[in-house]
């Protein structure tokens, strides 16, 4: 396997002995976080010839014993060419022995609570009475390319590519690419980030930034999500972004400015949510919350101010009582949690202290938020 650092591929690195046994393992797709790889492979207790299994990377970075599909996917002959779309539950692969038009049809499957889809044929003219493989599908989920042996090709397998009817076509993904920097030297840093869809309470993307600072992750699910960037001796980097309608051509793009842990030094944390004109947290708030805990557990010399600030809407004694309560709660959270109450203290600010414009729904909403100030660090 190699990754891409900048502006290269890194020096391919075999995968280990649990991928790669003594007979044939080809053809593999990852899944779009990069912890499962499906795979083609001859070796023994298969169901037929060649089947698809997958393997999952473990914590220790180690792929761990390979798993057939199972009898859903592989027949007593072949099946080769697995794609997983980036959409995480849409597997093309293409098949021997399901009912098909000719030889190596392409059929196509969803994993639906847990479990793989009964395989459907693509179907004529995308099959025919030869060869059809390799097939893999962009982010719309409408266009794929495959190899197939036809009429009117140049040689025996040729590349086409072609619109899948509804029917079989995969889900819109769009992804967001960010860039990691220290805020005060500037230099890539190799960061943890994490996406997470707040309205599910899935964690859709955790994975570790390239030596060049920069992470891709895929996702594609309307909603909100929440970011977290960590990395050890900095500030959490927290933002959200909602994803609406026909999205599949637009990434989002990050600069990401890690600030370092230093008395002074502040962080926006963007994702704690309250009940409106409350002090009420909503459940989606346990993810960032959770970070915060992690953050201060693993900087024991750490202490805080944790502020609370809303945005304009409603009087300046309302909005300065609201801020108060809102930042007490935190410290409740975290004490709850087990985080020593001396090492935080609450305030509230209101609508005291905007970093944008109260004028619009985006300003306010950017107003809305909890401050995280180090008041002590060693």
């Amino acid at each position: 396997i190699s990754t891409r650092s900048g502006n290269y591929w890194t020096t391919p690195k075999n995968m280990g002995p649990m991928i790669n046994s003594a007979l044939w393992d080809s053809q593999p797709s990852l899944s779009p976080d990069g912890k499962t790889v499906y795979f083609a492979s001859k070796r023994r207790g298969g169901k037929g010839g060649t089947d698809i299994w997958y393997s999952k990377l473990n914590q220790a970075g180690i792929w761990m014993q390979p798993v057939n599909l199972g009898d859903t996917i592989n027949t007593s002959e072949n099946e080769i060419s697995p794609f997983l779309h980036p959409d995480g539950v849409t597997l093309y692969f293409a098949s021997k022995g399901h009912p098909g038009v000719g030889n190596y049809d392409i059929f196509m499957s969803r994993m639906v609570n847990g479990k793989w889809t009964p395989p459907v044929n693509l179907g004529y003219p995308i099959n025919t009475e030869k060869d059809e493989m390799s097939m893999i599908v962009d982010a719309t989920g409408k266009t794929a390319y495959y190899a197939s042996v036809r009429d009117g090709g140049y040689g025996k397998q040729d590349i086409y590519s072609f619109e899948l009817y509804p029917e079989v076509r995969a889900g819109v993904v769009t992804w967001i690419k960010g860039h990691i920097t220290d805020s005060v030297t500037k230099r890539n840093l190799p960061a943890t980030a994490e996406l997470y869809h707040l309205q599910s309470g899935t964690l859709v993307y955790s994975g570790s930034a390239d030596g060049m600072g920069n992470f891709l992750a895929c996702f594609h699910q309307n909603g909100d999500f929440a970011v977290n960037v960590t990395h050890p001796g900095y500030l959490i980097y927290s933002d959200h972004f909602t994803v609406e309608g026909d999205y599949g051509k637009t990434p989002f793009l990050k600069e990401i400015l890690l600030k370092p842990i230093a008395k002074g030094a502040s962080m926006n944390l963007r994702n704690i949510y309250f009940d409106t004109d409350s002090y009420t947290l909503k459940p989606e708030s346990d993810f960032e919350l959770n970070k915060l805990y992690q953050f201060l557990k693993n900087n024991q010399g750490v202490t805080v101010s944790i502020i609370g600030h809303t945005d304009n809407q409603g009087s300046e004694a309302h909005n300065l009582t609201l801020s108060k309560n809102r930042a007490e709660v935190v410290v409740k959270y975290l004490k709850d949690k087990g985080i020593a109450v001396t090492r935080m203290t609450s305030d509230g600010k209101g609508a005291g202290s905007p970093v944008a414009d109260n004028s619009s729904e985006t300003g306010r909403a950017l107003n809305r938020r909890t401050e995280i100030i180090i008041t002590s660090f060693r």
